[in-house]
């Protein structure tokens, strides 16, 4: 599979910003006893541990919220408004694009 000029560009930038990342939480926080983890292969193995785990930390919070929501007892348009915007969210997360909202209270 053969990257795009951008798609490229994409993963050189986030290099750059990963080293400088390391650079910063190393002078912030560095520790001899897990000096492993700040090394640039260290830091980039912990950085994706974190990525995945946030990743399903996020993703757990919001099926809790939807069940929380398949519970609500609402008005038949309420409900289905609700369920497109459950389904519309879900879509932009796989797609990942960044999501800005305001909810309606119920």
């Amino acid at each position: 599979m053969k990257r795009g000029d951008g798609e490229v560009a994409r993963v050189v930038l986030f290099a750059d910003q990963l080293l400088v990342l390391r650079e910063q939480v190393s002078s912030l926080i560095f520790c001899e006893d897990v000096a492993h983890w700040f090394t640039v292969e260290g830091f980039q193995s912990l950085f994706a541990l974190l990525g995945t785990n946030q990743q399903g930390i996020g993703t757990s919070a919001l099926s809790v919220w939807v069940e929380n929501c398949d519970r609500l007892h609402l008005p038949s348009e309420d409900r289905q408004q609700l369920d497109e915007f459950i389904d519309k969210l879900y879509e932009e997360l796989e797609n990942g694009k960044q999501i800005k909202f305001h909810l309606k209270r119920y």
